[in-house]
């Protein structure tokens, strides 16, 4: 894996982690700044435009039934990505982005996510 790949992945990782510490605050900008920077660089995979597109709406919602009906389109449309296009799965295989959203949707931990899918 290049510098770039790492670097990119690390815009992603960023996102999720204050997404996940609800940090509401912050979101919005680091969203932003993640799009300029993936937009503007070589090439801005599908995945990173997936996911991108439905954080945005993850950040906005605010009741667990309108995000799980983000999560769930989220999650079959980086399935249909990585089913069809082998460069987006492999490009984005140490993300676990798939376990991420799975997590999200049935309540459990992300680490019970990826044991059960590996």
């Amino acid at each position: 894996m290049n510098f770039e790949k790492i670097f990119r992945q690390q815009h992603v990782f960023y996102t999720i982690n204050h997404y996940e510490q609800d940090n509401l605050l912050l979101i919005k900008h680091v969203i932003n700044t993640a799009k300029h920077f993936l937009k503007n660089n070589d090439s801005y995979y599908e995945t990173e435009q997936v996911f991108m597109k439905y954080i945005t709406r993850l950040s906005k919602e605010v009741g667990k039934k309108e995000k799980l009906a983000v999560y769930i389109k989220m999650l079959e449309e980086v399935t249909t990505i990585f089913e069809t296009n082998e460069q987006e799965r492999t490009a984005f295989d140490h993300l676990h982005l798939p376990e991420w959203i799975q997590a999200k949707i049935t309540g459990k931990s992300f680490i019970d996510s990826l044991i059960e899918n590996m």
